[in-house]
């Protein structure tokens, strides 16, 4: 699953679009079931301040 999102982000860093700011985190130890909190935490953090 990290080497996807690692591929992602390359991506997104060769064909940058304006205005748009990649922040990625990896959780680890959790899974698909109880990632959810955490996500939602550093997202609104990410986007908040």
């Amino acid at each position: 699953m990290s080497s996807d999102l690692g591929l992602l982000e390359k991506q997104l860093k060769d064909r940058p679009f304006k205005g748009l700011r990649v922040v990625s985190e990896v959780f680890p130890a959790r899974d698909h079931y109880d990632v959810l909190p955490f996500t939602i935490g550093a997202g609104l953090a990410s986007l908040l301040g």
